[in-house]
């Protein structure tokens, strides 16, 4: 729910910060918690719930979404983060066409649409009960990893899709390395400038998404110096607004989902017992 807040927050206030919340939810979800509503609600576009079902969120939101075509392009990118937040990745892929892209040629905000797109694509089409990554369509976001290295926090985001689907689909540990010092390129990139908060957000992102490469190399003590250095980033950050306090917590908890995994692949009973090592 904080998710949705945060994001309805940068939707209204344009003049605010944008937010860029760091997980997504399956599709199932929502149909989930909709039909636990009620079957009225079981809609995949916003428009198409009855009016007399509407709250006055709900309203501006469709509104916005007729008005598509004439909002302004950071108008656009709130908005389509609003519906990736709410799990309405339909509605957002009818939104953005499916053009012709070219990451390194593409204006900002065209870029953040296409990426936007791209995630809701990936996600659509995952199954819900099994995590089958193997047909994926990850041609976007290798060209923007590839082609668009000074788009922040695109790129940053697009080479870790790339780098993680490149892992859990076990390719040879070569092209992980090369994913891994572009993956590097990218943080660097990222916190280039940054402030303390952000710079120690997607540095703990970094490790914990370059664990994969000691694990697919079967190197036990690299996992776990890797872990260490996404626990020890993830904990020493310092949230200042509710924004940064949500993007904290998510992260927290990503890092100790990862090092529950990485205690499974251990086999290290006591860790699993007694909670990851802070």
């Amino acid at each position: 729910m904080q998710n949705l807040e945060e994001c309805w927050r940068s939707f209204v206030e344009p003049g605010s910060l944008p937010f860029v919340p760091q997980r997504a939810l399956s599709p199932g979800f929502r149909i989930q918690l909709a039909r636990e509503a009620g079957q009225a609600y079981v809609v995949t576009d916003p428009r198409r719930l009855s009016e007399n079902l509407r709250s006055d969120r709900w309203r501006r939101l469709c509104v916005a979404l007729d008005k598509w075509t004439f909002l302004r392009g950071d108008e656009k990118c709130r908005l389509v983060s609003l519906l990736h937040s709410m799990c309405l990745y339909q509605t957002l892929l009818d939104l953005i066409p499916h053009d012709h892209f070219e990451a390194g040629r593409a204006a900002p905000e065209t870029l953040q649409l296409a990426f936007w797109r791209a995630s809701a694509h990936f996600i659509h089409d995952l199954p819900e009960r099994t995590s089958d990554y193997n047909t994926a369509d990850m041609s976007v976001f290798e060209d923007i990893a590839l082609n668009a290295p000074t788009a922040v926090p695109e790129c940053f985001n697009a080479t870790a899709k790339v780098f993680v689907h490149k892992a859990k689909t076990c390719c040879e540990i070569a092209d992980l390395v090369r994913w891994s010092k572009r993956f590097e390129k990218a943080l660097v990139h990222t916190i280039a400038g940054a402030d303390k908060f952000t710079t120690g957000l997607f540095t703990s992102r970094f490790y914990r998404g370059l664990g994969f490469l000691p694990q697919l190399a079967g190197d036990r003590n690299e996992v776990k110096r890797t872990m260490d250095l996404a626990e020890s980033h993830a904990r020493n950050i310092k949230p200042g607004t509710s924004a940064q306090l949500l993007l904290y917590r998510e992260n927290i908890h990503a890092v100790m989902e990862s090092r529950t995994k990485e205690a499974l692949w251990l086999g290290d009973k006591m860790k699993l017992s007694h909670g990851p090592s802070r």
